[in-house]
């Protein structure tokens, strides 16, 4: 739905006004994985208008674990908003695969209004309030965002990994994202 936004609350980029029509929504939510969905869940359950933005597909993080990956909480544990575990297994350990199942089906049941395959490129806080997010289907005007990407979701460059040096230590430590791990004997 493009709308019409005024052109105070835009941002200025090289001295040009950015065009005055774009999607526009009270949150835009980036990420599509539990927290992602979790936080979707609730804003339909007050009627506040949003979009989920994933760069992949719903619960794309989960789906580039290693194989033989599997939860390390007991499956009891699982209770998203109105999505809580009610399998065989409670005390079972839900393998990766299963995983990525219970999100895309917990999508589905909420109606999550889930755009996938966008990147968000920047998220641009705009002086007469709100935030433009920069995507690769196009701009779009938010009052909130909430960015639910993940605890490990660091991106320098294209495609590159950050190297932390912390201020405890004079060594240099590498974060190294989790679909980059193999098993020892296919590493």
């Amino acid at each position: 739905m493009a709308t019409q936004v005024a052109e105070p609350r835009y941002a200025r980029r090289k001295g040009r006004v950015a065009p005055t029509a774009m999607e526009s929504v009270a949150v835009a939510i980036v990420g599509g994985g539990q927290a992602g969905l979790a936080t979707s869940r609730e804003l339909t359950k007050t009627g506040l208008q949003h979009v989920v933005l994933e760069r992949g597909r719903v619960a794309q993080t989960w789906r580039n674990r290693w194989d033989s990956f599997c939860l390390v909480s007991p499956n009891w544990a699982i209770q998203l908003p109105d999505g809580h575990y009610t399998g065989p297994e409670p005390d079972g350990f839900m393998p990766r695969d299963e995983f990525v199942a219970y999100l895309e089906r917990y999508a589905a049941e909420s109606g999550a209004p889930i755009h996938e395959h966008v990147d968000v490129n920047s998220v641009e806080s705009l002086a007469a309030g709100g935030f433009v997010l920069r995507t690769s289907a196009g701009d779009i005007y938010a009052d909130a965002v909430v960015l639910a990407t993940g605890a490990i979701s660091v991106r320098t460059g294209q495609r590159g990994l950050r190297h932390c040096r912390p201020s405890w230590s004079r060594s240099t430590w590498t974060i190294t994202a989790t679909s980059r791990h193999c098993p020892p004997e296919r590493c």
